[in-house]
């Protein structure tokens, strides 16, 4: 059975990597949740959130992650969340959320737990910078897999590899 692994690049790679115009490496936690529909693949997202925020001091950042259980805890339970995953690059701080469609991404939004956190952001100010958005797809490209046995490409998600029969792994259903 196939075994999924994280390989980060590798000396060579990074080196190549920080070669590039514009490049940058910012250490920090990449943090994932996934929510109801969690078994779901990108390719299922109707609407894909974008947040961002900057922040000018260590209160206002406390401030923000003082908020976030509790906004992740109600997201968890989200209908139609498939996943949300945050990062940093550079001085910003990104949230992407990948939900089925647009109307529950907005019915989300409308819940008391955000709704009391965007109240207190605009109270305070406690982010420097903060931006929301969703987008709905333009065109959705289809996820596959391609067998360790034949090399044949399956479309995903899938339990075997259309050619061979060889089981394939769904790293959103392991």
């Amino acid at each position: 059975m196939t075994e999924l692994g994280a390989f980060p690049p590798g000396e060579e790679a990074q080196a190549a990597l920080a070669g590039v115009p514009g490049m940058r490496f910012t250490p920090g936690a990449v943090m994932g949740l996934e929510g109801p529909l969690g078994d779901l693949g990108p390719e299922a997202a109707g609407c894909v959130m974008v947040l961002h925020a900057t922040f000018v001091d260590a209160e206002g950042a406390d401030r923000f992650w003082d908020t976030i259980p509790g906004i992740l805890e109600a997201a968890r339970e989200a209908p139609g969340l498939i996943r949300l995953i945050a990062f940093g690059d550079g001085l910003s701080g990104y949230t992407v959320g990948f939900w089925k469609t647009e109307d529950e991404a907005k019915a989300f939004a409308r819940e008391p737990v955000h709704r009391e956190a965007v109240r207190e952001q605009y109270e305070t100010g406690y982010q420097y910078t903060q931006f929301a958005a969703l987008w709905s797809p333009m065109t959705s490209g289809h996820r596959h897999v391609y067998c360790e046995d034949c090399g044949a490409r399956t479309p995903m998600p899938a339990e075997a590899c259309d050619a061979c029969g060889n089981p394939v792994v769904d790293v959103f259903r392991t």
